[in-house]
């Protein structure tokens, strides 16, 4: 067999092993919606990639932000614990009324998030990542939303916003997400 046979096939294994594990999480009812999208979260600093002036340099962590009070800091700072994404340390931030957002690489607002916050980081400059479960987070002008159907978590793509930050999704999450315009 061929090198590049064995590629796609290895390729499309590591495609399943990556993702069944992931569904068949989100359709099990012994796992919470919180811990189902901690874990989105968190395989998001893998599936997307960041130009290096996300960063304030060459060392800085990888940072997920989320509210203060949001119920799936608990399980993401479990799940993050000692890991690393492109030799940068990942930790969670959470941000408290007023912080500003452009240093994180992903942003969770859940529910109704705060507006003012999206308009600042959608100016194109900044490169953030935002991620919601509110329903109408696309049309807000978020990024990725948490959509649930059948049981299920799957998230809802806007790729053109992700080009505009000059992220880029991998080829595997683009096949599992929804991509949307709107």
């Amino acid at each position: 067999m061929s090198r590049r046979a064995l590629h796609g096939i290895f390729s499309v294994a590591l495609l399943g092993l990556l993702y069944t594990p992931l569904l068949a999480w989100s359709e099990s009812t012994q796992y919470s919606d919180d811990q189902i999208k901690a874990v989105f979260l968190y395989h998001f600093t893998s599936f997307i990639r960041w130009p290096e002036d996300a960063f304030a340099s060459g060392d800085t962590d990888f940072r997920i932000c989320t509210a203060a009070s949001d119920p799936i800091n608990k399980t993401l700072s479990a799940i993050i614990a000692g890991e690393s994404v492109n030799n940068r340390g990942i930790e969670l931030y959470t941000l408290a009324e007023g912080d500003q957002a452009e240093s994180c690489q992903i942003l969770y607002l859940p529910g109704n998030g705060d507006d003012h916050l999206l308009e600042r980081l959608n100016d194109g400059a900044a490169r953030t990542l935002t991620v919601s479960d509110d329903k109408e987070f696309i049309k807000r002008g978020g990024m990725i939303k948490f959509h649930f159907e059948r049981g299920r978590i799957r998230p809802v793509i806007h790729k053109s916003r992700l080009d505009n930050a000059n992220l880029k999704a991998s080829a595997k999450l683009l096949q599992l997400a929804t991509l949307v315009s709107e």
